[in-house]
C-alpha cells in the first residue's frame, strides 16, 4: 500500500514538472511574441516619423538639410526607399539632374512599381531640362 502511494506521488510530481514546463514555455513564447510585435510597431512608427519629417523639409524648401538627413539614413540603410526618393527630389529641385537621375534609377531597381507613376515624371522633366539646355 505504501509503495503504491509513493508511486502515485512520483507520477503526480512528474505531471506537475511537465505542467510547469509547459506553462513556462507558453509564458516565454508570449514574451517573445510581444517583444517582436512591439519592435515592429516601434520601427514602423519611427519610419512614419522619418518620412513625415522628410516631407516637411521638402515642402519647406529645405533641400540641403533634407539631403543631409537622407545621406545620414542611407549610411545605415543604403536601400531605404523613402530616403532615396526624397534625396532624388531634393537633387532635382537643386538642379543636380544627373545625380537625381542616378538616385531615381536606383529607386526603380528597388521598387519597380514606383517607376510609372512616381519616378517617371521626374525622369521626363530631367530629360526635358537637359534637352533645353543643350
Amino acid at each position: 500500500m505504501e509503495q503504491e502511494i509513493l508511486s502515485e506521488l512520483a507520477a503526480i510530481k512528474s505531471a506537475i514538472y511537465i505542467l510547469i514546463a509547459i506553462v513556462t514555455i507558453g509564458v516565454v513564447a508570449n514574451f517573445i511574441r510581444v517583444y517582436f510585435t512591439s519592435k515592429n510597431y516601434i520601427r514602423n512608427e519611427l519610419n512614419d516619423l522619418f518620412e513625415k519629417e522628410l516631407e516637411e523639409m521638402f515642402d519647406d524648401g529645405r533641400y540641403n538639410e533634407l539631403l543631409e538627413k537622407c545621406e545620414k539614413k542611407l549610411k545605415s540603410s543604403s536601400n531605404h526607399t523613402y530616403a532615396l526618393w526624397y534625396k532624388g527630389k531634393a537633387l532635382f529641385q537643386l538642379g543636380e539632374y544627373e545625380r537625381a537621375k542616378e538616385v531615381f534609377g536606383k529607386i526603380i531597381v528597388l521598387q519597380p512599381s514606383w517607376e510609372e507613376g512616381t519616378v517617371k515624371p521626374y525622369l521626363q522633366k530631367i530629360e526635358q531640362y537637359q534637352n533645353e539646355n543643350r
